[in-house]
């Protein structure tokens, strides 16, 4: 059994890749996934949403029974070095007043874990492995879980009508988060083989659950995309006819299938094509 992610991304329309302020990242053997959608109005905030993926694949701040405690001490290193990386000399005043304010971002992030249960067994595993999976969420970026052709979780808003213009995000300005620790989402559930997870940010997972609210499935869209041309295309044709907004898409396709193991990674997500797949055996 393998589990295998492809990852998709385009800027906003009308802007050049280095304008692109989502972030993510994957650790396919440490089965994690991570996405976050940069707020533009405020600065630095690309480099803000890669240090929140990039910092979740690395040690992810997991705790079911107080999640906003745990990520407020998680958050504190990363919060600093964002302050490090930037040129504060080099920043004319007005910059450098909007930079201290904080960049903000949203982030989802996703992890799969075998558990040793005897109570619990599915096709292809032993009669004590079980598959379970974990996410936990601040903001509008969403994880959607998929079994059995069926949605049967999403996470972290469920309603189209959820989605609002002002998402509580995480800041790189720790006096911007007191509000936030209090709505740190988490959730998890068991998984399966052949069960399918998506993760996106705010314009296509508002997209998703529209298109799913109207009796479509959106998942069968999502995963015939195979190219870089079927990413482009669909997404231009969903901007051109506001079926989604104009903003950066970023998508994360997570299937636990028996697929052939290869793996095409790249340290640079600039350097990445808008479509790349990876996969490992679990």
């Amino acid at each position: 059994m393998n589990l295998s992610v492809r990852t998709c991304w385009l800027p906003k329309g009308g802007n050049s890749v280095d304008e692109y302020e989502d972030a993510f990242d994957c650790s396919i053997l440490g089965r994690r996934f991570a996405i976050a959608d940069g707020a533009t109005e405020s600065s630095f905030a690309a480099p803000w949403a890669k240090s929140l993926v990039s910092g979740f694949i690395e040690t992810p701040p997991f705790d079911s029974s107080q999640p906003g405690t745990r990520m407020k001490d998680w958050i504190e290193p990363l919060q600093k070095l964002w302050r490090e990386g930037i040129d504060w000399q080099a920043l004319p005043w007005y910059s450098e007043e909007k930079a201290r304010a904080g960049a903000f971002s949203s982030l989802l992030g996703f992890e799969i874990e075998t558990h040793d249960d005897s109570r619990e067994s599915s096709p292809g595993l032993t009669s004590r492995d079980v598959l379970r999976w974990r996410a936990l969420a601040v903001g509008d970026s969403c994880l959607f879980h998929v079994s059995g052709d069926a949605l049967v979780a999403s996470f972290p808003l469920r309603k189209a009508n959820e989605f609002g213009n002002r998402p509580l995000l995480l800041s790189s300005n720790p006096q911007n988060n007191e509000a936030v620790w209090t709505e740190v989402r988490y959730h998890d559930g068991a998984c399966h083989p052949a069960d399918m997870f998506i993760l996106a940010t705010d314009a296509l997972a508002h997209w998703f659950l529209r298109c799913y609210e109207s009796g479509s499935k959106p998942w069968k869209d999502l995963f015939s995309l195979n190219t870089e041309g079927d990413f482009a295309a669909f997404v231009a044709h969903s901007r051109e006819n506001h079926l989604m907004s104009n903003d950066d898409t970023t998508l994360l396709l997570v299937s636990i299938d028996n697929g052939v193991v290869e793996i095409r990674e790249s340290a640079d997500q600039k350097e990445m094509r808008p479509i790349e797949d990876c996969k490992e055996a679990i």
